[in-house]
């Protein structure tokens, strides 16, 4: 580890070297622990970003456990597009643990939802 020198500047940056580097070379892409979990807060996109903050409904792809989360697919500031979200990925991804959330409390659970068309 004490080879490894920070070679960025911004997160911005290191996630433009990591597509040069696998899409350009087609070399697999190695990280170092710090970098793989900064990698990782990027992509589940964290409450940590100023502009996620703010918009509180939100659709997300979780675990079957509903443990942890797996994807950011909407946030918005209408429960309408959220609840229309919710429908389209239900629609889309069936198999999907779906979860529609305002702050922490769960307002749709594909878990305990109807199959989508199953009227």
């Amino acid at each position: 580890m004490a080879e490894y020198r920070r070679k960025w500047a911004s997160v911005d940056q290191l996630a433009r070297m990591i597509l040069e580097q696998a899409i350009g070379k087609q070399k697999p892409v190695l990280l170092s622990p710090e970098t793989a979990v900064l990698v990782a807060d990027r992509m589940l996109i964290t409450d940590s970003d100023p502009f996620v903050r703010g918009l509180h409904f939100r659709v997300e792809t979780w675990d079957r456990e509903g443990k942890q989360p797996l994807e950011l697919l909407v946030a918005t500031q209408k429960i309408s597009i959220g609840h229309d979200a919710f429908r389209t990925v239900m629609i889309d991804s069936p198999k999907d643990r779906t979860l529609l959330r305002h702050g922490i409390r769960v307002l749709r659970d594909s878990a305990s939802e109807p199959e989508a068309g199953s009227d």
